[in-house]
């Protein structure tokens, strides 16, 4: 991504597009060291039993600094499985905007 935006720059595209786009990527890049790695290198444990007396797993990861993280609800996933989401809808919306400014492009239409 970071290559794109550099051959974007070299294009000459509006900063404020430029702008969008580095959100994306530093939303991204958080995410993926912060959480997609722990995820993918994560230790499973017991978290012991809910109040049913069904067993209940834990996750555990270590983020980007090296801290762990445990999880033992579903709803702790989750915010984490946000947080990745997010990271996407980030870049969506710099794709959304760009698709604007080439379409404004190929009408000759120069204001974005």
């Amino acid at each position: 991504m970071k290559e794109l935006r550099e051959a974007l720059v070299q294009q000459g595209i509006p900063s404020n597009l430029i702008e969008i786009l580095n959100e994306g990527i530093l939303a991204f890049d958080n995410v993926t060291q912060d959480v997609r790695n722990g995820f993918a290198h994560a230790v499973l444990f017991s978290a012991g039993y809910d109040d049913e007396g069904n067993y209940v797993p834990g996750f555990e990861i270590k983020d980007a600094t090296r801290t762990r993280k445990s999880f033992r609800t579903p709803t702790e996933l989750h915010v984490e499985a946000k947080r990745i989401e997010d990271a996407g809808n980030a870049l969506g919306i710099f794709r959304k905007e760009y698709k604007k400014y080439i379409e404004l492009q190929s009408t000759n239409q120069t204001a974005y």
